[in-house]
């Protein structure tokens, strides 16, 4: 019986590829039943841990709506998994494969290209939230609605798979249609990942230097606010000459501590000075109490932003290791952007020996062990749909600690 590999419910049938019988065909059907077992074992509890753990969140955003498509997609491409199996084992064991499964593999299809274009859309996603996140686009509502157009789309342009084709009846033409929408729905997830994650990278580097400058400066504001006694006491003490009426009130601000220091020069920054009275009985300001005033008044914005008095000095040190809300959310979103960007990458990597297959057929490459190897690796795009959960688990702490709740909450009941 002469059948395709187990990823012909994507990868179609290519006429002028045999791989041989023997030995090397019979190892690497046992290979591939294997590797679809294990899709099929990993994936399919794996993606409905993914779909419990966000169901379950109570403020659910745009994002949580694109991650929960994207797990039923490749539920429903592990589950249909089993038809692969079935085609390994039948073809193993001679038996003729019925007729109707090509419906299996069409819906199969559809589910592949889901999965690829919610990748698409989470890429556009992670760019609207932190690229634009005064002015998103993307609500909860409006996530709704793109992940049912990524299945819409992707249900048009599997049709053809609908219609059904025997190894002796497969034209070139039916073909070329197939692997035509096959390259739009990869080639329009290829450049949003690109672009979106690319502007997404830029924009953090740059929310990092920004970040890098503003500790740089509250740093510097702390150094001030710890040698504000010492170098007040010496600013004041050097500009200070005796024509100065008010010397007793100086020396004692001098000698207050840093906290008392500003609370009495501020009285006499408030306060009406008495001018000097030169020898012809003129009145002056002298250069020193105006440069006093001036370093009253720094002391006292330096106090107040940096600490109230000397008994708050402990809860400013407390409170300056602790991130701020927005540090938190911004944190968070970055750990949610890199292991939804991990997913791309993979993505992209276990669709690669598909395509260079693909690129071998339509080039009249017709080196047997190239074709042999190639669709036997093929079989790795539908890896793609089978690890995400070890990516999230992996990438995100959060999404391990809601997993735990989960699955003990499992265990309780």
């Amino acid at each position: 019986m002469e059948t395709d590999t187990p990823v012909q419910n994507f990868t179609s049938i290519f006429e002028n590829t045999d791989s041989d019988s023997g030995l090397s065909d019979t190892v690497a059907n046992i290979a591939q039943l294997i590797v679809q077992s294990v899709i099929f074992l990993f994936g399919v509890p794996g993606n409905c841990l993914i779909l419990r753990v966000y169901w379950t969140k109570t403020l659910k955003t745009s994002t949580h709506v694109f991650i929960m498509a994207l797990a039923w997609a490749d539920l429903a491409v592990c589950v249909l998994t089993v038809q692969n199996i079935y085609y390994t084992m039948a073809y193993m064991a001679g038996y003729e494969v019925p007729e109707f499964t090509f419906i299996i593999s069409a819906l199969q299809s559809i589910a592949i290209s889901t999965s690829i274009m919610m990748t698409a859309v989470i890429a556009a996603d992670r760019y609207d939230c932190i690229c634009r996140p005064q002015r998103r686009f993307f609500t909860h509502k409006r996530g709704k609605i793109a992940a049912g157009a990524a299945f819409v789309f992707s249900l048009v342009i599997n049709i053809p798979a609908f219609i059904p084709q025997t190894p002796g009846s497969i034209n070139q033409s039916f073909l070329l249609l197939r692997y035509a929408f096959q390259v739009i729905c990869f080639v329009v997830a290829l450049v949003m990942i690109a672009l979106c994650y690319g502007k997404v990278y830029t924009t953090i580097k740059k929310h990092t230097k920004v970040g890098v400058k503003n500790t740089t400066r509250d740093c510097s504001v702390s150094r001030l606010a710890d040698e504000c006694s010492t170098r007040l006491q010496d600013s004041v003490f050097s500009n200070i000459e005796p024509r100065i009426p008010a010397v007793a009130s100086v020396s004692t601000f001098i000698s207050n501590p840093c906290t008392s220091m500003a609370a009495d020069g501020s009285r006499m920054a408030q306060s009406k000075v008495e001018p000097g009275l030169d020898e012809s009985g003129k009145r002056w300001i002298s250069h020193q109490q105006a440069t006093l005033t001036k370093h009253v008044l720094v002391s006292r914005d330096t106090e107040s932003r940096v600490v109230n008095g000397t008994n708050d000095t402990r809860q400013h040190h407390d409170n300056a290791g602790r991130a701020p809300p927005k540090a938190d959310a911004a944190v968070l979103q970055r750990k949610t952007t890199r292991m939804l960007f991990i997913t791309s990458v993979v993505f992209l990597l276990t669709w690669l020996p598909y395509w260079i297959r693909v690129t071998g057929t339509f080039a009249s490459y017709s080196d047997p062990v190239f074709h042999m190897i190639l669709d036997n690796l093929s079989v790795t795009l539908f890896v793609n749909n089978a690890v995400n959960p070890l990516i999230y688990g992996l990438a995100n702490r959060r999404f391990r600690k809601d997993c735990k709740t989960v699955l003990s909450r499992i265990k309780l009941r």
